[in-house]
């Protein structure tokens, strides 16, 4: 399960804190995502992802997957990496 931020109280109103270095594409089972933009940093490519629900999220990947504007991801993360924290 993911770390809840100190302090928190159950029944707070929260998210998930994810880094974009640990959302993994390809995930299986994942959460599906659309790509709306990329930005090439040199060996590391930063992705713009949307989620049916409308919200956005940065990813980022080695350089060099065939990654395109438009294109359809699975998307997760080790339950360890993610953080809840107050909304």
């Amino acid at each position: 399960t993911a770390a809840a931020a100190p302090g928190l109280q159950v029944g707070q109103q929260a998210e998930p804190l994810i880094r974009p270095e640990h959302v993994l594409l390809g995930a299986a089972p994942g959460i599906a995502a659309e790509i709306v933009e990329l930005v090439y940093l040199g060996e590391l490519t930063a992705l713009n992802l949307r989620l049916p629900s409308g919200t956005t999220l940065w990813a980022r990947q080695i350089t060099g997957h065939d990654l395109r504007r438009g294109t359809q991801v699975s998307i997760g993360w080790k339950h360890d990496s993610a953080r809840i924290v107050p909304a």
